[in-house]
């Protein structure tokens, strides 16, 4: 027989889902007016919920209703055990990984040093990178890493 490792929660998830557990019919809505959350926080809380089982969304007319499944938890802080261990699964931020292995060519960076005055818009369709991108590479030059890190 297989026992399956109840997954941890913080302290918050496990008040909402007591929340659900304890309605019928629950809303997110109905979670940010009786547990006094902000709607990013509510939703930021219901969608770790749904990613690790805890709950389930049922679609409606009226939009979702949360309902609690059967699976076990515990509260309390992730230590790095429970990352290493698999309890806790985090998702690489494709985001942080490109802006911290972005590189300007040579060519990319004289023009930008030929075209001090133009508008970073128009910059980063010369160069054929997005505006974002550029942004990332004018700031790294600006405010280097200090040294050792």
């Amino acid at each position: 027989m297989t026992t399956i490792k109840p997954v941890k929660i913080s302290p918050q998830q496990a008040l909402v889902l007591e929340h659900i557990r304890a309605n019928d019919k629950v809303t997110k809505n109905s979670i940010i007016q009786n547990m006094s959350l902000n709607h990013n926080s509510a939703s930021n809380v219901i969608s770790i919920l749904c990613d690790l089982g805890l709950i389930r969304k049922e679609q409606a007319p009226q939009g979702h209703f949360l309902h609690a499944t059967d699976k076990a938890y515990k509260t309390g802080r992730a230590t790095p055990e429970d990352y290493a261990k698999g309890f806790i699964v985090r998702e690489p931020d494709l985001l942080l990984e490109h802006a911290t292995t972005l590189e300007l060519t040579q060519e990319q960076w004289d023009t930008i040093a030929a075209n001090p005055g133009m508008p970073r818009t128009q910059l980063a369709r010369l160069l054929k990178i997005s505006k974002f991108d550029l942004n990332l590479a004018i700031d790294r030059i600006k405010n280097p890493k200090p040294k050792g890190k």
